[in-house]
């Protein structure tokens, strides 16, 4: 038997197996934007008024492509570019996650999560059955049907990513939220087998999902010592997806006084999504509140407000009057 059978039936459906991907990571993408916002915000490679437009042209562009293969619509050089531009992005991936700016690729936004060798890999391989395809199997007829298949695809995955932009901004919570950590939810104590985090028979603990090289985190390292230490606001846990042989040097260097566990990169993909700082306050066992990035407001006008009153009843400075749990 030769390869030539083997070899036509991987240039047939290699496009196929890519073109799924693409969609699969365009809809992951479209379903919530702004995790994907959040994303490339944090790799600070393009201006905040380009965040979004380049969101909707992401996900626009992975939708009509990926429709496209799994069609076999494709004009010449389009294979070529395809495989390019998968490298391109692999690079992107591996350089963000090695540089510390994201915890993953981005590539499904959070809903699964490679290393970043793996994540390299994967792209390596799709690219090259990219360029099986073009130098093996021949494109099928463009008819009119698939041509409007990819025209509606591609539109219609921005459109969806704009609609749902526009829901969570008029409403002021998401459409779908693609992870477990939902307000109104009870915590799972099998989400953190090592701290298991507030139980259900009350107490309030406010639960950090931060990262060991996130520039939004250390902005947020005295705040929390502070909140940790006050009585009239909840305890901190913090989240680091660190081995625990590098915990030690970390808190030492951050200068963090609240305890932090470390946790498996795949379980804080799972419940932050590799969006950090996320926090979510729990009382009596349930998610009362979510944040993403920042402070509510009102609660940091409490916590200033607190720390005036504390300073304003001891002639120490506020940080050594608050007193120890």
């Amino acid at each position: 038997m030769t390869a030539a059978p083997i070899l036509s039936a991987v240039a047939f459906l290699g496009p196929v197996l890519v073109g799924i991907v693409l969609v699969f990571a365009g809809l992951a993408k479209a379903l919530d934007p702004s995790h994907f916002v959040h994303h490339l915000k944090d790799l600070r490679i393009l201006p905040a008024q380009l965040l979004f437009p380049a969101v909707l042209a992401v996900i626009s562009l992975q939708c009509g492509l990926g429709t496209a293969l799994v069609l076999h619509v494709w004009p010449a050089g389009l294979l070529p570019a395809a495989a390019v531009l998968l490298l391109a992005l692999a690079a992107l991936g591996y350089w963000s996650t090695a540089t510390g700016r994201a915890f993953d690729c981005g590539c499904y936004n959070g809903l699964l999560t490679f290393s970043p060798l793996q994540s390299l890999l994967l792209d390596a391989g799709y690219a090259a059955l990219l360029v099986l395809a073009w130098w093996w199997a021949p494109a099928d007829e463009a008819r009119l049907w698939k041509i409007s298949a990819v025209f509606l695809a591609t539109v219609g995955g921005g459109l969806l990513a704009f609609g749902i932009s526009h829901y969570s901004a008029r409403y002021g919570k998401p459409l779908f939220e693609l992870t477990p950590l939902k307000i109104g939810r009870l915590w799972n104590p099998r989400w953190m087998e090592d701290n298991p985090g507030p139980s259900a028979n009350g107490g309030e603990k406010l639960i950090v999902f931060m990262g060991a090289n996130c520039s939004h985190c250390k902005r947020w390292i005295k705040p929390l010592n502070t909140i940790h230490w006050l009585p009239s606001f909840p305890e901190v846990q913090g989240v680091v997806t660190l081995s625990p042989e590098r915990l030690p040097q970390f808190l030492e260097e951050s200068s963090i006084h609240f305890p932090v566990a470390t946790v498996k990169p795949w379980v804080a993909a799972r419940l932050s999504r590799g969006i950090t700082p996320t926090a979510v306050l729990v009382r009596d066992g349930i998610i009362r509140e979510k944040w993403i990035q920042m402070m509510p407001k009102e609660f940091t006008d409490r916590l200033r407000a607190e720390i005036s009153r504390v300073a304003g009843s001891s002639t120490r400075p506020a940080e050594t009057a608050l007193p120890s749990r």
